[in-house]
């Protein structure tokens, strides 16, 4: 599915502060900082070995753009996924909103009404 976004022209979206690596190296990173929310970019192929690394805790989650529309696909999956006595459950989720609402949604909620306004001072803020 991932795959499929890409070949139909959507582009990875990155957090404002979060490191612009792409693929194996940005897989990497989220795996050796247990702050980083797990966010990839799509480029990786999850093989059998990259699945099994993955935190958990801090499902995958992986944001990609277009024509001013954002998709969120996160993953999860119960604790119980890895015990062949117990039933496993996953979750695929896929959210789509505009990149209006997206970035309006970084504006502190007291100030959303006016958000273009305090829009500038926050992308600053971010760079």
């Amino acid at each position: 599915m991932l795959q499929q976004f890409r070949a139909k022209g959507w582009q990875p979206l990155f957090y404002y502060d979060a490191p612009r690596l792409r693929g194996q190296e940005q897989f990497d990173y989220a795996l050796a900082d247990s702050e980083y929310s797990f966010q990839l970019d799509g480029e990786i192929d999850l093989s059998p070995h990259n699945w099994q690394r993955i935190n958990w805790i801090a499902s995958p989650t992986w944001r990609f753009y277009a024509d001013n529309v954002v998709a969120k696909i996160e993953f999860d999956r119960s604790p119980t996924w890895e015990d062949p006595k117990q039933p496993g459950t996953a979750l695929l989720s896929v959210k789509f909103q505009s990149m209006e609402s997206y970035l309006r949604s970084e504006i502190e909620e007291k100030d959303r009404a006016n958000w273009r306004a305090f829009w500038p001072a926050k992308a600053k803020w971010y760079r």
